[in-house]
């Protein structure tokens, strides 16, 4: 099937150095708004010591579509997220280097907390100003490669479920409280977009869906993509030579249900991050292999701006990100 489209996808390994402070749960910080390092404030399960091994790689992987008249390129990153700076020294330096326009560049984090702190903010710790800089140099290259292997390729898409993660807040009388909530609402649809060759093999395999990568919780010191990683490796086994991406939903208050004997949330070890994973990966899989062709393909690009306020206080006890 000849749709006129086509597709490169690359990646580069972005591990950091052990050593690195990890994000995604409380310790000391500094202050943006006001520039005073501040150790006092106290949030759920802190995490103040830095990283002491790396449990699984990292990686940035890009996928470049285009379709004869606009060209994008996807950015997806195991890391809990980036500031708007440095998003913008990203698309910058794609467009250098694919002549891809800024504005045509998605870089979506996947919000492991167990990879590098890479913005300031209460849940996070120290940055590593040298891998930071690394970080972006690596993104751009893996985008250069993506666009100088276009190649003809078609779309498919893909919907499945899984039931992985659960709602974190039980409001009450007394506040917001970080406990598990089956009543509240999830996310639970795994959306898949595959990308063939013309010979109808997976080249990409990119997965959305809404759920916090925090099986390993503060008192985890390893490097990893959490779950995210399972998934997207099982994928690649199971379509070898295909590239897996991953882009997060909107997981605000889904988180994996991983609950203790007494009802409440407990950290997680390697064997729920497979178990999750493989859960994940096998949905995605089953998507992909039941997805639909995407006939004709036509790429558009839209860009809107959105300043969300932050709300007085933080809702209540345990009501930061990090739980």
């Amino acid at each position: 099937m000849t749709t006129g489209l086509r597709a490169g996808v690359a990646r580069a390994n972005i591990t950091p150095p052990v050593g690195c402070y990890l994000a995604g749960y409380g310790g000391p910080y500094t202050n943006t708004s006001t520039g005073i390092h501040d150790d006092q404030i106290a949030y759920p399960s802190p995490r103040t010591k830095p990283s002491t091994g790396i449990n699984d790689d990292l990686f940035a992987k890009v996928l470049v579509l285009d379709d004869g008249v606009n060209r994008v390129a996807l950015v997806t990153l195991d890391l809990v997220g980036l500031d708007a700076d440095t998003v913008a020294q990203i698309r910058a330096l794609v467009q250098v280097g694919t002549g891809i326009p800024g504005s045509h560049v998605l870089v979506g984090a996947s919000h492991t907390h167990a990879g590098p702190a890479t913005r300031i903010e209460p849940v996070a710790g120290s940055i590593d100003a040298d891998y930071l800089s690394q970080l972006t140099k690596k993104i751009a290259g893996a985008a250069t490669l993506a666009a100088r292997s276009l190649a003809p390729a078609t779309l498919r898409l893909g919907w499945g479920e899984a039931a992985i993660g659960i709602h974190r807040r039980v409001v009450t009388p007394d506040g917001a409280f970080m406990r598990p909530n089956p009543a509240g609402p999830v996310d639970r649809r795994v959306g898949v977009l595959r990308v063939d060759t013309a010979e109808v093999h997976p080249l990409a395999i990119l997965v959305h869906y809404t759920c916090h990568p925090n099986v390993l919780r503060h008192d985890n010191l390893l490097i990893s993509a959490d779950y995210v990683g399972v998934t997207l490796d099982l994928l690649e086994q199971v379509y070898l030579g295909s590239t897996a991406l991953f882009l997060q939903g909107c997981c605000g208050n889904i988180r994996p249900n991983l609950t203790g004997d007494d009802g409440d949330f407990r950290s997680g070890n390697e064997a729920d991050r497979q178990h999750l994973g493989r859960i994940l990966g096998a949905a995605a899989v089953k998507a992909a292999e039941e997805s639909v062709p995407l006939v004709p393909v036509r790429l558009a690009v839209a860009v809107k701006h959105i300043l969300l306020p932050f709300a007085e206080g933080r809702g209540g006890a345990g009501a930061g990100d990090g739980g």
